[in-house]
Order: C-alpha cells, then structure tokens, then sequence
C-alpha cells in the first residue's frame, strides 16, 4: 500500500513551520523523508512492540506518532494498518455509579479504532484490571458483549482475560460471523476457592473456519459438553489457574485430543480429572512438535496421560513441577520420551524435586538437555 504524499504538501509548505517556502536541504533529514519511507517507520514502530497499545494511553504509538505533528497525524490516521492491535484495559471506576460513562467511553475508543482500520483483520484484547475483583455490572457485560459480536467478522485475534463469573457472558461472538478468527484466549481469572462460578461454561461454535490457535486458562477446566473445531487447531493451550490450597480439575484430555491431527504446539496444565471412566487408550499426534505439561498434582491421571501418548515428531519436551522420585507417577513421562527418543532434540526440567540420598530432603532446580549439550541451574528447596 503506497502511503498518500502527506508530508510535502503541493503548496511548498513546510511541515515544521507550518507554512511558507523553505529549502527542504536545510530542514532535520526526517522532513526529507518519502511519505512511502515514514510510513514503514510508523508501521514498524506500532507492529514492533511486544504488546498490544492500550486505547487511550497517549504516550504510546500509534497514539504518540499521531501527537507529533500536523503531517504525522495526517500521515498515521491514513495508514489502517497502525489501528489493528489494541488493547482496553477494563478498570473498576472510582464512583460505582460512574460504570455507564466508563463503558460507554471505552466502547466509543475502541469504535473509534475500529473505524481507524478501516476493513482490515484486527487483533482485540480486552482485560479486567481491578485487583479487587470488583464484580462487573450486567449491563457494562452485555454492551462489550454486543460490541465484539458487531465486530466478530474482522476479529483475526480476540483475547478476553475477566474473571471467570463474567467471561460467560461475553461469548455471543461464538453465534456469529467469525470466518477472521484464527486465535481465541479465554482467561477465566479468580481469586476465591473452587465453587460453580468457576467451572466454565461450555463453548458452542459455529463454524470457525480459519481458527487454529485456541487458550483456555481456567479453575476447572470441564470440556466434556464443548463443540469446537478441534481439527482445525495447530496450537492448543489448555491451562489452570493455580491455587496452593485447593485441588484443580479437568476433563480427560485424551478424547479431545485424539481430535486434533494438525497440532503443532501444545501447553496443558494436568492434575485431578473429572473422568472416571477412560474410553481412549492411546492417542496420536503425527504433527507435534512442541509439548510444555505443567503438573499440578501428581495424580493417577498424570501417569495414564503419558503412558497414552504417541508423538513420533517430538521435537521439544517442557515438563514444570516434577519429580524424580523412584516411583511410577514421578516418572510416567518417561515412556512418553522415550518412544520419542529418535525425534526429540531439547528436554527442559523446571522445578525438579530430586531426593538426596537419605531421602529426607531434596533439589529444586531447572535442568536443560539440547543436542547433546547440559545446562543445569540448582538451587536447595
């Protein structure tokens, strides 16, 4: 896309004085500049960043760019592609009464971003930031909730971190038109003990053609009566919102699973299941290539999970919260590894509890193995 001339205006005026007839020679070297060449800069600025701008934070890019000059407010609102990742942050207002405006200003910005981008796929972040988890009024849930659904055709990336009583009612997005959306993570975040507000609610979609990348991060995770495109996915994170003091849950992964042949990647938390009966013996992923598991308890299921998986493209194993204890649970991932042994060329240890010889104490510490070569990093626990 070839960026309109906005910083040599026709008239031989200058964009640092504002008007009159100067020698382009004799100005800073970045008025000499093609608009085609700024335009580059402005979109590496926006797109280099390692997180997503915030909506209404001035101070950073695109927002700032638009704050410099008269040329480059022209030049950034005409370029679409500097609108397409943002991020609102959600924050409960000082005066309770005050949420309707509060939202009601948010849903105008991220309008207002939306029409900046013009037709283009945009990348969507919406996250609750009070520490007190304050609840979220119905009505503020509902208007976000219809907002994404308008905007669910042009959404390539939507990521919804809220607690986890009020995400259920923001996934009206899942019933309508969502042929864009390649990425989906859904954050359930609490901070109180188990109960029914933090199983999640099952996700019904339909048809998600193009999507490939799916986060679930929850209390208890139950994905029993969920209808999703698992077949589609090459990555797939299935996690669990820790808590020291209560046990976490979830539905056998196996079944589900046994439903993606495409995946490349995958992150999964394993602990308690909710399953008592196990129909699926042994599961095949002929493509992946990366596997991270973070134990949380090391519970029978642990044990039967690995013993039934075949990855005979194993590249990069990461295993967190382990045990090398000489017993069947604190090794089970063994055989996983080892049918995988001609394939896999880094096995990663983080958190290891190593017993010492007397069996009274032991090591934590974080263990790398890449192509042959050790990295160990230990620390007395």
């Amino acid at each position: 896309m070839q960026a309109p001339d906005l910083l040599h205006p026709s008239n031989g005026a200058s964009p640092a004085t504002g008007g009159g007839t100067q020698d382009m020679s004799s100005l800073s070297p970045i008025c000499c500049m093609s608009a085609d060449v700024m335009a580059n800069v402005f979109e590496h600025c926006v797109h280099g960043l390692d997180y997503y701008p915030c909506v209404g934070k001035n101070r950073q890019a695109p927002l700032s760019l638009s704050q410099v000059c008269r040329s480059w407010r022209k030049l950034s609102f005409a370029l679409p592609c500097l609108w397409t990742r943002f991020q609102v942050n959600v924050d409960y207002p000082v005066r309770p009464s005050n949420w309707d405006r509060t939202i009601r200003s948010m849903i105008m910005s991220v309008r207002l971003w939306l029409s900046r981008s013009q037709s283009l796929p945009v990348y969507l972040y919406l996250c609750y930031v009070d520490r007190h988890t304050n609840p979220i009024p119905l009505s503020a849930l509902e208007l976000f909730d219809q907002e994404i659904l308008k905007a669910s055709s042009r959404i390539k990336k939507l990521s919804l971190h809220f607690p986890a009583q009020s995400i259920r009612h923001l996934q009206s997005f899942t019933q309508g038109s969502s042929e864009s959306l390649e990425h989906l993570s859904l954050w359930g975040a609490s901070d109180f003990g188990a109960n029914e507000h933090n199983v999640m609610s099952p996700l019904v979609w339909q048809p998600a053609l193009g999507l490939r990348s799916l986060c679930l991060s929850w209390y208890d995770l139950d994905m029993r009566n969920f209808q999703i495109p698992w077949a589609q996915l090459t990555k797939r994170s299935l996690l669990c919102d820790f808590f020291d003091h209560f046990k976490h849950a979830h539905s056998d992964y196996l079944p589900i699973l046994a439903q993606c042949p495409n995946l490349r990647t995958c992150s999964l938390t394993l602990g308690w299941s909710l399953d008592d009966d196990f129909s699926v013996t042994s599961v095949t992923l002929p493509h992946l290539n990366t596997l991270k598991v973070t134990i949380d308890a090391w519970a029978p299921y642990v044990m039967r999970f690995f013993g039934a998986l075949h990855l005979p493209k194993l590249q990069s194993f990461t295993i967190i919260n382990t045990s090398l204890e000489r017993s069947p649970f604190g090794t089970g991932y063994l055989q996983m590894l080892s049918r995988a042994a001609e394939t896999v060329e880094s096995v990663t240890f983080y958190l290891i509890d190593i017993p010492d010889l007397t069996g009274t104490e032991s090591q934590s510490c974080d263990y790398t193995h890449h192509c042959g070569c050790p990295v160990f990093r230990g620390r007395s626990g």
